[in-house]
Order: C-alpha cells, then sequence, then structure tokens
C-alpha cells in the first residue's frame, strides 16, 4: 500500500510556533476575492510575522499524476504585506488579542478496492490560532488549488472543521474513508524531536 505525507515540515511547524504568545496586530492577504479567501495569509503580531500560503504539487500516489494543494509557512513577509496594506486587505477585528495556542487539522484518505487499502493520502488542511475570544482557522479550499479560506469561530464553541473539496467519489468497487484530527502544534513539534 502506498502512503503519502503532503504535511507542514518541522521547520514550518517551528514557525507557527512563534506566534504563540505574541498579541495579534493584523492579518493582510494578497488577492482577497471576498473577505474570507485569499492566497496567503501574512500574520503580524507584536513580535513577528508569519505568512501562510497556499501552493500546489504534483504527485503520483492514485496511480496517476494530479496537482494537489498544500499549505507552507514561511518566516516574514514574502513581499506581500504592503501591497495588501495598500490595497486595504488587511483584517484588524482581532487586533490586541493574545495567540494563546494554535492546532493543525490533518486529514487522512484511504483509497480501498474490493476492501483492500490501495493508497492512503494524508495532509495538513487547515492551521488554528486560538486567540483570547476567537479561533481563526487558515484552510485549504480544495485539495487541487492554492486557495486558502479564513474562517472565524467563537473560542466558547466547537471547533468546525471546514470541508475541504476532493475529488474522491465512491464507484463500485471503490470506496475513500476519510478521518480528520485536531492535533495541538506542540505534539507536532515534540513527535518531530
Amino acid at each position: 500500500m502506498n502512503t503519502t505525507q503532503n504535511i507542514l515540515t518541522h521547520n514550518e511547524l517551528a514557525s507557527i510556533q512563534q506566534l504563540v504568545g505574541d498579541t495579534m496586530q493584523l492579518i493582510a492577504g494578497r488577492s482577497f476575492w471576498n473577505p474570507t479567501t485569499t492566497m496567503d495569509a501574512i500574520i503580524v503580531t507584536s513580535a513577528t510575522v508569519v505568512t501562510i500560503w497556499g501552493d500546489s504539487e504534483d504527485l503520483a500516489f492514485e496511480g496517476f499524476e494530479d496537482t494537489y494543494s498544500i499549505i507552507h509557512v514561511s518566516d516574514g513577509d514574502l513581499g506581500g504585506l504592503e501591497e495588501a496594506k495598500t490595497k486595504g486587505e488587511i483584517y484588524l477585528q482581532h487586533a490586541g488579542q493574545v495567540i494563546s495556542g494554535v492546532n493543525i487539522v490533518r486529514e487522512t484518505i484511504t483509497e480501498k478496492r474490493q476492501g483492500t487499502p490501495t493508497w492512503v493520502y494524508e495532509t495538513d488542511i487547515a492551521i488554528v490560532l486560538n486567540l483570547e475570544n476567537v479561533r481563526l482557522c487558515i484552510a485549504k479550499s480544495s485539495h487541487h488549488d492554492e486557495v486558502l479560506k479564513l474562517l472565524f469561530a467563537p473560542l466558547s464553541s466547537e471547533l468546525a472543521i471546514p470541508e475541504v473539496i476532493g475529488g474522491w467519489r465512491p464507484e463500485l468497487g471503490v470506496e475513500y474513508e476519510r478521518s480528520t484530527h485536531v492535533l495541538p502544534l506542540e505534539a507536532l513539534l515534540e513527535a518531530d524531536d
């Protein structure tokens, strides 16, 4: 059985970890098409800047090559902050709130043919920032393009994991199992050490 991982690297997880304990100043994004969709999310805090951006890569785990989305994280601004400020593509709504923690949402999809697993695809589909009274979820909109969704939810409510659109539909003799896990950032960093 073929297993493919499309997950954040240790360095990317460490970049996100820098946000914990900092005070949110603003969120910016280039190419905001509407209030909740962007190609990148630039998180500016009292001490650092981290860019979360969507990208794609070609993988062949299904037996043929296709394009799959991936979330990346980089320290600093990749050149979009000033552009976003100029265009007014910034959010200030939760400025002043401390980021108390981060979770990574990881999805696993298993294809089964005649009941036998043929491949497993594991991918990080969202990064969740826990602020004082709200969660900011930065998620893939699809398994096949770079667009990210920004979703806000009260901290008091249960985390609604966004559905990521994929192309896997059951057919005769083929089924797909999906499981989604919300993982604390600290646990993932410890597991990598």
